[in-house]
């Protein structure tokens, strides 16, 4: 009953002289951390992982990523400057674009509540852009399901058509014909 006993406190407790053999090897402390639950809380300790050879070989190798380059762009949004940053795939005309959209959307909405907060104006402007999102995805999804008929008709029409014979085909059959008049 003792050794049982013994055993499942080592098994489930994280008290340290519980459960462990003297043949154990003693490893460098890796991470301690925090267990709450329900207001009670435990600290655990884990062991440091040791790293094979192939590892740390690759570990060498691998150099690290270089940053991308980011450019900041000055736009004005609604009466307020920002500077926006963007890695060197997206071009600065595009930023414009962007920050010209934002802007004439939220002066629309503007322009069409006179009196509200420039808060709710944003919500607004959002909210527009939203239901205009919304609008071309299903006119995107409509245009596919379309194509994908069309395509469906087109290969109905080439397939229902009798394939006529290439002339190396009419000469061989032809060739069989007269060797079976023989």
């Amino acid at each position: 009953m003792k050794e049982n006993a013994k055993s499942i406190l080592g098994k489930y407790s994280d008290s340290k002289s519980l459960g462990k053999t003297k043949s154990e090897k003693k490893l460098p402390l890796m991470a301690t951390y925090e267990q709450r639950y329900k207001g009670m809380a435990k600290t655990f300790t884990e062991p440091a992982r040791i790293m094979t050879l192939e590892e740390k070989i690759k570990a060498r190798t691998i150099s690290p990523e270089l940053p991308k380059k980011q450019n900041k762009i000055p736009v004005t949004i609604g009466g307020n400057r920002y500077l926006l940053g963007s890695d060197e795939s997206m071009s600065e005309i595009r930023i414009h674009r962007i920050a010209n959209l934002a802007n004439s959307m939220l002066e629309e909405a503007k322009g069409t509540n006179p009196g509200l907060t420039n808060s709710k104006v944003a919500i607004l402007a959002l909210i527009d852009l939203c239901d205009m999102y919304i609008s071309l995805q299903d006119k995107n999804s409509n245009m596919k399901t379309d194509l994908m008929y069309l395509q469906q008709q087109d290969f109905l029409n080439r397939s229902s058509k009798a394939v006529e014979p290439t002339p190396m085909e009419v000469l061989a059959n032809e060739r069989k014909e007269t060797e079976s008049d023989k």
